[in-house]
């Protein structure tokens, strides 16, 4: 997780008790679908330390803060890609 943030692919997040909402920079695009789907239960999995309802990871583009998928019960599902 710190690593994705150093990386700056992630740039920013917003935590809630059922949620966190990851803003990702371009470069998340670049990722294979693997990579994507490890950072979505990293963050997840660090959301529950605080949040044990927790469910559900969603992407935003960090430049539009348009939806670009979201991750939840184990499945990734990607709405759109980054442009």
């Amino acid at each position: 997780m710190q690593l994705s943030i150093s990386e700056g692919v992630v740039r920013r997040f917003e935590q809630d008790q059922r949620s966190i909402s990851l803003y990702v920079a371009p470069k998340f695009h670049e990722m294979d679908f693997e990579y994507k789907r490890v950072i979505a239960v990293a963050f997840l999995e660090w959301n529950k330390q605080t949040h044990p309802n927790a469910e559900m990871v969603f992407f935003f583009d960090s430049r539009d803060r348009k939806r670009l998928g979201h991750y939840a019960f184990g499945n990734l599902k990607l709405d759109r890609p980054l442009r």
